[in-house]
């Protein structure tokens, strides 16, 4: 997950080439695999302070006894279902549809966004059980997810379309009533769409309704393989984390082959090990306000997030640095799917080693618990100034699966006079 919030106007990345083949030769013809592991091997942040000074508001997720057991588990295809037509086979359930696949890069497409979407689904039923129904709220629409959250306002992760154009083409009508709920609700909403697989009616109705691209980011996987033994993880002793919390293993990330876990300051001699355990007690606040403070997110989101380890699927996670809280992150699992997001880095510690040591252990994490993918998000920088997020991934054997494209509506006020080339093109 990247800071959606900051979107500027007309700031897109056109100049940006990377070198990747969305097309069919990395993709399986068989994507919805409820059962069967693939074998298809891997090839392969803003500005916060300490949160010790705040604080973390305590939780008693009393309202969240229902959301735990509201699963969000199992494909709705099978791997012999998808096989026998890979290119019309049906995906997973996108919220409550199921969308016909066109081709396998298309399919790949809808399962990273089905990913994404099951976890924020999950993370909003959270926030609607600790905060109302009325600040957070999610709506199905033929095959996309819509994300609402009035108290946020701006266009994000809070108040976004995930989906939109894999399934049936989107009218102009369809675009407009949303914009207008949004609006209705006093919040802008950011359009998250995958330019590839969007038609031409797609496209024509989003000039239609002026919603304009704004930012890309790159969506990425990874396939795991079959085994489920944790090599990059070594596991020392057990642990207490702090006075009432339970005794738990404290995962540290052994991986110096792929890359060295925690990387010197240039110049400096010492080499300190980045410790990553999974959050327990307290420490789940710290991992929640180290997120909230380098995304810039209000402490209702923080509370939120601290929520999140009490839920099935849900892992927070937090590194270390010569003993200090350092940077941290979120995990999500439903299946055999993983998705990675929230990763942050608290600016005296950047440089060193913290995302991939989260990295490594999640991936781990993730083959411990049996699943064979792992998708997440990063911005793809510039040339000039790629996103180191982005390349961390990419060592680590992530693939690019495709650009996604955030296209926001363009405010009323600017409507008059407005041309196409102000915002980029579609």
């Amino acid at each position: 997950m990247q800071a959606h919030s900051n979107y500027a106007m007309g700031t897109h990345q056109d100049a940006m080439h990377i070198d990747f083949d969305p097309g069919p030769r990395t993709v399986p013809s068989a994507l919805c695999m409820a059962s069967t592991p693939h074998e298809q091997p891997a090839s392969s942040r803003a500005d916060a302070t300490s949160p010790s000074a705040r604080g973390s508001p305590g939780v008693a997720p009393a309202a969240l006894a229902s959301v735990a057991s509201a699963g969000y588990g199992a494909p709705a295809a099978s791997a012999a279902t998808a096989s026998a037509n890979p290119a019309s086979a049906a995906s997973p359930a996108y919220g409550a549809y199921a969308i016909s696949t066109r081709s396998p890069a298309h399919a790949l497409a809808v399962e990273l966004e089905a990913n994404e979407g099951a976890a924020y689904r999950s993370l909003f039923e959270v926030a609607a059980a600790l905060h109302g129904a009325a600040a957070f709220s999610v709506l199905p629409l033929d095959g996309a997810s819509v994300f609402v959250s009035p108290p946020m306002r701006k266009p994000g992760v809070f108040n976004r379309v995930l989906g939109l154009g894999l399934g049936a083409p989107t009218g102009r009508a369809a675009l407009q009533g949303l914009r207008d709920s949004f609006e209705r609700q006093g919040c802008t909403p950011a359009f998250d769409l995958v330019p590839q697989w969007l038609s031409a009616a797609d496209l024509d109705a989003l000039r239609g309704t002026r919603i304009r691209r704004a930012a890309i980011a790159a969506v990425l996987y990874r396939w795991l393989p079959a085994s489920t033994s944790a090599k990059c993880l070594r596991e020392p002793t057990v642990t207490s984390t702090d006075a009432g919390a339970p005794a738990h293993t404290a995962w540290e990330s052994t991986v110096p082959s792929v890359l060295p876990v925690s990387r010197p300051m240039i110049g400096s001699t010492n080499r300190p090990v980045v410790h990553v355990v999974p959050a327990r007690g307290a420490q789940c606040r710290t991992a929640a306000a180290i997120c909230a403070e380098v995304f810039a997110m209000p402490e209702a989101i923080e509370s939120v997030l601290a929520a999140l380890h009490s839920q099935p699927g849900w892992q927070l996670w937090l590194a270390f640095v010569d003993g200090q809280a350092a940077g941290a992150a979120l995990s999500f699992t439903r299946g055999r799917r993983c998705w990675f997001g929230w990763d942050a880095t608290l600016p005296a510690y950047r440089g060193r080693g913290v995302k991939g040591a989260l990295d490594d252990v999640r991936i781990a994490a993730a083959q411990a618990a049996g699943c064979s993918l792992i998708s997440t998000d990063t911005d793809i920088g510039t040339a000039a100034a790629p996103d180191l997020s982005l390349r961390s991934l990419r060592r680590r054997g992530f693939e690019i699966a495709y650009l996604r494209a955030t296209y926001l509506p363009v405010p009323k006020a600017a409507r008059t006079g407005f041309r196409l080339s102000e915002a980029g093109s579609l």
